[in-house]
């Protein structure tokens, strides 16, 4: 594919909008920040520069442009984010057969789905009327149809596999799919029959698995997909991506059980709802949502079932510090049948009652005993204290404590029940083992890091403003050259002080295509992520002093130590460090006029 064809790619797609899919970015200054998607971390240091069309974490190093990102955050080969990028850009290309690069096995599935998911839709348009019925009766009409994809399988054993291979899709694509597949007898045939179908989409609206509910029949209710090379339900969220811009604008994200209630929450105007796929909360779920918020507000079936994933999930959210609370539904309620008779401003009001993680759990727990004894009353306040007894926060645990004291059998006389509480959540913690937080940790060497960062700053600023041009070639090399760059900037400076030399003059995209082939890509974004406009106003006199100051004293350091080494009769005349402590005597300072 041409350059010039990328750049139209790169031009056409703001690099902000399109990793605020996977992150949630703040402005500023003339930048936006967030938490880095490629490693974890709590303070972010994910930087977005739209003016330069790059990005750049100062935490783990990566760095680069909207191919590079696509590549390193889907696990992508180059043209595989091409072509990705490509249509987004709404220039769609098609990658030439003779590429030493073939179409790869994802590729290939997503093409698959994307077949499938025209095939279901298609059904659905010619579906019997009794089917019709069926989604209208769920609340499904047109519209939301229409918006969230669904499709219907009819009650064929081989509709699909034959559409397929009408498309040229092979029955082994379609296995690795997970349309179709295969009895203990070898026979092949449709995975989804008799179902409504959901697609399941990535952020970039790539359709990677599906699910199924069934109509009728003892089948299992709902079927998803199984894992392939492009869909793991440990990873993914039914309507996250219709829901990252609203969940980071909200600041937080509604997590619910199934493909109805996300349906429904977006329905009623509450944007931010997203599922788990059939399977338990991991760290991998947590992982891609602390990229858009730290708070979470979970809202699970009100049966047993329910309240005891909403603990486990809520307890793995604190886990990673993240705020977590609890929406309890009356009994037999889900978000979805809840919204359909009661409305969007009940549930809502539900969601602003919704309770911290502890409070929920001392709430359910206590449902369990016989208050109505003294009995009952003495076990449900052990239980509490407990429950209070796992936070650390003295002036949480008092909120707590007078919350569960109207429990006490001597509650309202002159005995100090919340002293007495107070005792049982201290013996209760003691039970607990604590984490060691008294590790040994190495100390920081902060010797000489005010002297070098103003070093390293220095050099920052001359190579960033010299590719931005701030400064001219000429009023940097007139005075310098590369010797005296530190090793990791040295290379960039090779290539400004190359096109010093040829007096010719070079443009931005040519001083990249050249870091780009000497693999200089992340030393070349992290300079210029390292500097503002307001850097570029320091004199540029005082900056070349600075690195001849800071190599003059290292040149003096190390004069005098090979000079010792020659004392001690360590230093032969044959020898490459006799040459180099000749060229240090020889060697004069001077400073920039």
């Amino acid at each position: 594919m041409q350059e010039s064809n990328l750049l139209e790619i790169k031009h056409r797609i703001n690099i902000v909008d399109l990793i605020s899919n996977y992150v949630s970015l703040k402005k500023r200054g003339s930048r936006f920040v967030g938490l880095c998607p490629f490693h974890p971390e709590k303070t972010p240091s994910f930087y977005v520069d739209p003016d330069k069309n790059f990005y750049k974490c100062f935490g783990c190093g990566e760095s680069g442009d909207i191919f590079n990102f696509i590549q390193k955050h889907e696990n992508l080969t180059f043209f595989e984010a091409l072509t990705l990028l490509s249509e987004k850009a709404g220039m769609p290309i098609e990658i030439p057969q003779n590429n030493s690069e073939k179409k790869s096995e994802k590729d290939l599935i997503l093409t698959a789905n994307s077949y499938a998911e025209v095939y279901f839709k298609k059904c659905l348009e010619l579906s019997q009327e009794n089917i019709r019925s069926y989604l209208y009766k769920r609340g499904l009409d047109d519209q939301l149809v229409k918006h969230f994809n669904l499709g219907y399988s009819p009650l064929e054993w081989d509709g699909l596999l034959k559409y397929l291979r009408g498309q040229n899709i092979s029955d082994n694509i379609s296995m690795k799919a997970g349309l179709i597949t295969k009895s203990e007898k070898g026979h092949i045939f449709d995975r989804f029959r008799n179902r409504i179908i959901f697609p399941i989409k990535n952020v970039m609206n790539k359709t990677i698995g599906f699910g199924g509910r069934i109509i009728e029949g003892n089948e299992p209710k709902y079927l998803n997909s199984p894992e392939t090379a492009v869909f793991f339900k440990s990873k993914e969220f039914y309507g996250l991506n219709l829901s990252t811009k609203s969940i980071s604008s909200n600041n937080y994200a509604l997590i619910v059980e199934g493909y109805m209630d996300v349906i429904a929450c977006h329905t009623a105007g509450i944007t931010n709802a997203i599922a788990v796929l059939g399977t338990a909360l991991t760290n991998d779920h947590i992982k891609r949502l602390s990229r858009y918020t730290n708070n979470i507000l979970l809202c699970f079936d009100s049966d047993s079932a329910g309240i005891k994933a909403a603990l486990r999930s809520g307890e793995m959210f604190q886990e990673e510090e993240m705020s977590v609370k609890i929406v309890s539904l009356p009994k037999g309620e889900d978000p979805d049948s809840f919204i359909k008779t009661n409305g969007r401003d009940s549930f809502l009001k539900f969601t602003k009652d919704a309770l911290d993680l502890l409070d929920f759990e001392i709430k359910e727990s206590i449902k369990t005993f016989d208050l109505n004894t003294n009995e009952g009353k003495v076990n449900a306040l052990s239980q509490a204290a407990k429950i209070i007894a796992k936070e650390h926060n003295f002036i949480k645990q008092d909120t707590l404590i007078k919350s569960v004291s109207s429990l006490h059998p001597n509650f309202g006389s002159l005995i100090d029940v919340e002293t007495q509480i107070r005792n049982e959540v201290r013996r209760q913690s003691n039970l607990i083992k604590l984490p060691n937080k008294n590790v040994k940790k190495t100390p920081i060497n902060t010797e000489n890091i005010t002297l070098n960062n103003k070093y390293l700053k220095a050099q920052q600023i001359i190579l960033s403003g010299m590719l931005q041009g701030y400064y001219s070639l000429d009023s940097i090399y007139n005075f310098l050259d590369s010797t005296y760059f530190d090793d990791y900037y040295v290379g960039i400076s090779h290539l400004l002080e190359e096109a010093y030399n040829s007096q010719k003059n070079i443009t931005y995209e040519e001083l990249l295509e050249k870091a780009i082939k000497n693999d200089l890509t992340n030393n070349f974004y992290t300079i210029l992520a390292k500097c503002n406009d307001m850097d570029f106003e320091s004199p540029v006199a005082d900056l070349i002093n600075i690195l001849i100051n800071e190599k003059n004293k290292r040149n003096t350091y190390r004069k005098e130590e090979l000079l010792n080494k020659m004392k001690e009769g360590k230093l032969t005349s044959d020898s490459s460090e006799y040459e180099e402590l000749l060229s240090l005597i020889k060697g004069k300072s001077f400073r920039a006029k």
